[in-house]
């Protein structure tokens, strides 16, 4: 069994029995850092005769095999990222993609999630939302991005940088508009600081304050686009979606793009495009 162990992102007080029993539980530790995870037992009192193995970006194409080669021969293997879930903005899905192909049992702990947790504490829409990681350093490929996903009607959560924070909130405000945002740093720990503001705002903030320390969340709200399309221009929209896709797909494009009612689209869409009796 491949067990995916969720660990703290802060606060030791985070850790589940349940992750407890697997760090001690598994003969095999893969490990984003074996520095942070030899750490985190100790700091946790675990003892165990697991081997910890360094599995991260650069090394994963060679290390896989080896992972699975201990599966098949029924070694209790666990993934520990440095904080938190792992698979999020690392490396793990490859993995478990290779294990459950090849018929291996994957488990997982729960536990903590940084842009999760920074979602429910910022106070914007937490009902959709889309997790970016890290926008590209390169201007061009981070501009493409935004462009693509800028028609969309949801909470958009990014990791960035303090070194790149003032950047891309001029980056997105650039492309986005001023929008509902906030400013999410150091989840858990001490100096825990949750901001919600607006894009604007947060400049302001930081030309008062500077920039600030620790590991930081940027979140950005979706654009009150409700009243800016017509009956007419959605109906326009909603008619070359359908030339190209199903009427569910045209619809679910359509309903984010303009923040309507799915029911009024889909009714919208049946008009213009029967479906087959």
């Amino acid at each position: 069994m491949l067990t995916l162990i969720t660990t703290p992102i802060g606060n030791l007080a985070d850790i589940s029995q349940r992750s407890c029993t697997a760090l001690a539980d598994c003969a095999l530790l893969a490990c984003e850092d074996t520095r942070q995870t030899r750490k985190l037992l100790s700091l946790l009192g675990l003892k165990t005769n697991a081997q910890l193995i360094s599995y991260h970006d650069h090394n994963g194409a060679k290390i896989r095999p080896k992972i699975l080669d201990a599966l098949a021969k029924g070694v209790k293997v666990g993934l520990v990222s440095d904080a938190g879930t792992p698979l999020i903005s690392d490396p793990g899905y490859k993995l478990v993609k290779e294990a459950r192909e090849a018929g291996y049992e994957v488990t997982a702990t729960a536990g903590a999630c940084s842009p999760i947790l920074a979602l429910i504490l910022s106070g914007l829409p937490s009902d959709r939302f889309l997790f970016h990681g890290f926008l590209p350093d390169k201007a061009k490929q981070a501009t493409t991005l935004l462009q693509e996903t800028k028609p969309l009607q949801l909470t958009s959560i990014f990791f960035v940088s303090p070194s790149q924070l003032s950047g891309k909130i001029a980056l997105i405000k650039e492309l986005w508009g001023d929008r509902p945002a906030s400013l999410v740093r150091e989840l858990t720990k001490l100096h825990e600081e949750v901001i919600t503001t607006s894009l604007s705002g947060l400049e302001a903030h930081l030309g008062e304050k500077g920039i600030p320390k620790g590991e930081l969340i940027l979140l950005v709200g979706p654009a009150e686009t409700e009243e800016d399309y017509t009956q007419d221009e959605i109906e326009t929209l909603l008619a070359e979606r359908l030339q190209s896709l199903s009427v569910k797909d045209a619809v679910a494009e359509i309903t984010s793009q303009t923040g309507r009612p799915r029911k009024d689209i889909y009714q919208l869409a049946l008009r213009l495009k029967p479906l087959d009796k």
